[in-house]
């Protein structure tokens, strides 16, 4: 359902919660067109090749096809009003100064691209919350591919949009993998899927037995709009449900991945096993699984 929130620093988005297994949800026009474009034209002279990067053994996992830059928000007026207001909607009360972001990661997908089932957080890398901003709109239906190339007279960069083949599209498996849209296969997984481990929930889906369309939920990209998605459970354990993909894209596809993690330092941190007869300190946690072993974050 839509609710309509306002943040702290006036402005108010519509927002739609796409899960009832994760903590997912899209909110509606966050970003104009002069933001989107603003963190583009501060990313293009910086792409370089994305790391490549699986996760364990399991093949199919992690496969990565783009260009990625990193994007300060501190000396840029515009960015820093966009860190201001996502911080305002993604953070709980009164960390939404205190926590750290990341620089925004740019990723520029040419056609054919792709990232692979994966998660945002790890033990090493504890990110609490993802905001994910749609910085184009692909295209609009399976059948038009909107292709950014160079004019000639002036050397800037214009969009058109050529007519696919019908069996071009139908070589994909859905309309929405085909618009390079985000994909959580688990995100309306049963009883039996919620107690599987890591390990198991990746390879279901790294080995094709599920699919984008029949499965999950897939979010398609529309410029504006950002994805929010937090990678840790209430409990402050990682959501193992929260595994996700960048579905292939028959057009250029831009997005920026913006991460918040709570203020925690390390030297007021201790990693501790997640048994039932653990001490919980009161303070905020949070917490994920590093390979076989359950671990948690918190402040102590």
């Amino acid at each position: 359902s839509d609710t309509f929130l306002e943040t702290s620093v006036g402005a108010s988005v519509e927002v739609v919660r796409l899960s009832e297994r994760i903590r997912a949800f899209l909110v509606k026009d966050f970003l104009s067109q002069r933001e989107c474009d603003k963190i583009k034209e501060h990313a293009r002279k910086a792409l370089t090749p994305s790391e490549v990067v699986s996760y364990g053994k399991v093949p199919g996992s992690g496969r990565r096809m783009s260009e990625t830059a990193w994007v300060t928000c501190d000396n840029d007026e515009i960015l820093m009003k966009i860190d201001a207001r996502a911080r305002a909607l993604v953070l709980p009360p009164g960390l939404s100064k205190s926590a750290a972001s990341e620089d925004m990661q740019v990723v520029r997908y040419s056609p054919g691209g792709e990232f692979s089932v994966h998660y945002d957080s790890t033990a090493a890398v504890p990110r609490y919350v993802t905001v994910l901003y749609y910085l184009n709109t692909p295209f609009h239906s399976a059948n038009d591919r909107v292709i950014t190339q160079k004019s000639a007279k002036s050397g800037s960069e214009v969009e058109e949009t050529t007519n696919l083949t019908k069996t071009t599209a139908q070589d994909m498996d859905t309309e929405m993998a085909v618009n390079g849209g985000t994909w959580f296969p688990w995100a309306r997984a049963d009883e039996e899927a919620v107690n599987l481990g890591v390990d198991d929930l990746v390879t279901k889906v790294a080995s094709n037995n599920m699919k984008p369309g029949r499965d999950g939920v897939t979010v398609t990209p529309r410029q504006g709009d950002a994805l929010v998605f937090y990678n840790f459970r209430e409990d402050g354990m990682l959501d193992s449900l929260s595994l996700h993909a960048g579905l292939p894209c028959l057009a250029e596809k831009w997005i920026a991945n913006h991460w918040f993690r709570l203020p925690l330092q390390k030297s007021n941190l201790r990693a501790v096993e997640n048994r039932e007869d653990s001490a919980v300190d009161d303070g905020v946690t949070v917490g994920g699984t590093d390979d076989s072993v359950s671990w948690r974050w918190q402040i102590v």
